[in-house]
């Protein structure tokens, strides 16, 4: 299936894109001691809970960002109305469609997750004021199989942090995740950089799975 048909499949996904969970694409997240040294690579500021709104990524071909867990992943192709593919560079053949935070479709272990039903847009996200959270119920494909999941994401508020690509000013961002057909429920937060065009550290945690982190090592804009 093309990039375009997938794209007029799905509509816009509040998901937790890198979090390995049943609702999602899979990615296996870091061992506690990558965890641990992902921590260890960070400074930061105090948290501004009232900063100036958020601001929506402009994707381009070539871009490219590498973590410190070994996470990999560069632009491959930016539709007119800012869909981008993902590829990730694992050696795997994973890819996802995303619109900033928000994965419409994936693809991983020969698997296709698309979505299919959203109750609202979560793109409200940069027009709503910090510590407004935005939620909506959607329903994703996997396979035959219909998935439905409650999501919320949050603005909590501004920070600045240090990892080792950088200093970057970072809107912190929180999604929540809680499946509506078992008792699975995952999280993650963002320290979304505009810069950087995506997040430059995350921490996630996805049902029974430890809490993992990773932070930005290095990226090329275009």
């Amino acid at each position: 299936m093309s990039i375009q048909a997938v794209a007029r499949a799905a509509v816009s996904l509040l998901v937790l894109a890198t979090a390995a969970c049943e609702e999602t694409a899979p990615v296996v997240p870091p061992s506690s001691q990558a965890a641990t040294t992902a921590k260890s690579l960070v400074t930061s500021s105090p948290l501004d809970s009232t900063p100036a709104p958020l601001k929506l990524p402009q994707m381009r071909v070539g871009d490219h960002w590498e973590y410190s867990d070994g996470y990999k992943l560069s632009v491959s192709e930016v539709q007119p109305d800012g869909l981008a593919r993902f590829q990730m560079e694992d050696g795997s053949d994973s890819r996802m469609l995303r619109r900033a935070f928000f994965v419409d479709a994936s693809f991983t272990g020969g698997v296709t997750r698309t979505v299919v039903f959203r109750t609202s847009n979560p793109m409200k996200i940069f027009e709503v004021p910090a510590g407004t959270p935005v939620g909506d119920v959607r329903e994703t494909m996997r396979g035959t199989e219909t998935l439905r999941a409650q999501e919320s994401w949050v603005v909590e508020g501004h920070e600045t942090i240090t990892v080792p690509a950088g200093t970057f000013d970072c809107w912190v961002v929180v999604g929540r995740i809680k499946s509506l057909q078992s008792t699975y429920q995952a999280y993650e937060r963002w320290w979304y950089s505009p810069q950087v065009r995506n997040y430059v550290r995350l921490e996630f945690k996805s049902g029974d799975n430890t809490e993992g982190s990773r932070v930005l090592l290095s990226y090329k804009l275009n």
